[in-house]
């Protein structure tokens, strides 16, 4: 990494929060990387997989609808 570099992620880091700023950093490090380990397994995948992946659509199930994840 540049001086540049560096600079612009301390920035980043400034603007975030702790949550926002895990999600913005696991999807840099996918976009440098373009690979994932889960499980122990090495998964590897090109940004156009993880466009196309971003791009489903998620369905809940009807089970949770409704639901207050707060409740016990």
């Amino acid at each position: 990494m540049d001086n540049n570099d560096l600079e612009a992620l301390e920035e980043f880091k400034k603007y975030c929060k702790n949550d926002v700023r895990m999600t913005a950093l696991v999807l840099l490090y996918f976009m440098h990387f373009k690979k994932i380990f889960i499980e122990g397994d090495e998964i590897n995948f090109t940004l156009e997989d993880l466009e196309e992946k971003s791009r489903q659509e998620i369905k809940a199930t009807s089970h949770m609808i409704g639901q207050n994840i707060f409740d016990n």
